[in-house]
């Protein structure tokens, strides 16, 4: 729950008041560096702590489970070989929708391993910020300035 508000608060109210006080490239490169610093502080505290906050590495292991699958199945053989092929799928859609938080404690080999970056996670985490970010750019900037014109159409 403290997640939800905090990304809500973030991508809600911090977001468009940057993007509205600095401009969409100003506001946009500001709230990209802040929310490289605040995932990565987060990863580095998730794995600091070997916790799995948000079940996400129950997850992660059961849906590695399903794609390792080698059998006589035909549903569960359909089922593993799509999950092998979702990678790129799963990273846009969580960069996205979520953040690069996310993105690479979803993203990264193993489970409960808490084994901070590999070269790779590197590649997630930098590729998910600048995906995630320019996702939201336009947005929040829409979100910033509708919230003026209609302080202000209410204010008159």
């Amino acid at each position: 729950m403290a997640d939800r508000v905090f990304s809500h608060a973030f991508d809600y109210l911090l977001y468009p008041f940057v993007m509205w006080k600095f401009g969409i490239l100003n506001g946009g490169l500001v709230m990209t560096v802040v929310s490289c610093l605040l995932c990565y502080g987060s990863i580095r505290l998730y794995d600091w702590t070997k916790t799995d906050w948000l079940a996400i590495e129950t997850i992660k292991a059961t849906v590695n489970g399903m794609r390792e699958f080698h059998g006589h199945s035909g549903p569960r053989e359909f089922i593993a070989s799509m999950l092998k092929k979702t990678d790129t799928i799963v990273f846009f859609f969580l960069s996205m929708k979520f953040d690069p938080f996310y993105t690479v404690l979803y993203l990264r080999q193993g489970a409960y391993q808490f084994n901070g970056f590999t070269k790779r996670d590197w590649k997630i985490f930098l590729s998910s910020v600048a995906v995630s970010n320019l996702y939201w750019w336009l947005p929040a900037y829409v979100l910033a300035y509708s919230g003026v014109s209609i302080w202000d159409h209410l204010s008159r």
